[in-house]
């Protein structure tokens, strides 16, 4: 499965067209401050667990290499679950923009 991130950068830039630029600036303040939040948000990646066990999640980057491990042997009940994942790598490093891959072990 793959998961979409964007940059903070990118983000804002999204949030802010959509809005109509107003002269009174505690209004852009505000709206700033709520792109700012929806930019901080992660990413939810929805899981299908067919039956109780450990489970295993990581995410790879677009050239397929291991970027962070999110789940390592965590036991789930089945049914629908969800991982969030910061959009970080294992050393904690903001990742750029691109089409990443999650799988589930």
């Amino acid at each position: 499965m793959k998961t979409r991130i964007i940059t903070t950068r990118q983000a804002l830039a999204t949030c802010l067209s959509g809005r109509t630029a107003r002269s009174h600036s505690l209004a852009m303040a505000s709206a700033l401050a709520m792109c700012l939040t929806q930019a901080a948000l992660a990413s939810d990646i929805p899981l299908e667990i067919a039956k109780p066990g450990h489970v295993s999640a990581a995410i790879y980057s677009p050239e397929g290499q291991l970027v962070r491990e999110l789940l390592h042997a965590v036991p789930m009940t089945a049914g629908k679950q969800s991982v969030v994942w910061d959009g970080l790598d294992r050393d904690g490093n903001s990742l750029p923009a691109g089409d990443y891959t999650w799988k589930l072990l």
